[in-house]
């Protein structure tokens, strides 16, 4: 009654020729024992360059430098705001230390 094949059958085999097909690729690309020899010398990664280290102490102090004369032209204009600011910057201090350690 049928002339040609029941298309699931079909299918099966294709899928099983497919699989022959990529068994005997994979055979041959990859190697018969997995003991992949590292290689002794890896590269190292290079310092970077981009943080300058040696310079930390000084951008501190110029740092505080400019702070402390920022808080003193304010106070020759005025007290009350110069108040406002040696408290936020003391409450910015304390927060930030306290965020660092938790």
């Amino acid at each position: 009654m049928f002339l040609t094949q029941p298309r699931s059958i079909d299918l099966g085999r294709k899928l099983q020729q497919h699989n022959q097909i990529m068994s005997l690729f994979t055979q041959k690309l990859l190697p018969k024992n997995n003991n992949f020899q590292k290689n002794s010398t890896e590269p190292t990664d290079p310092p970077n360059t981009l943080i300058n280290r040696n310079w930390q102490k000084e951008d501190y102090i110029g740092l505080s430098i400019l702070l402390f004369s920022l808080i003193a032209a304010i106070s020759f204009f005025s007290r009350r705001f110069e108040y406002a600011l040696i408290f936020a910057l003391t409450l910015s201090i304390i927060l930030i230390a306290f965020f660092l350690t938790v």
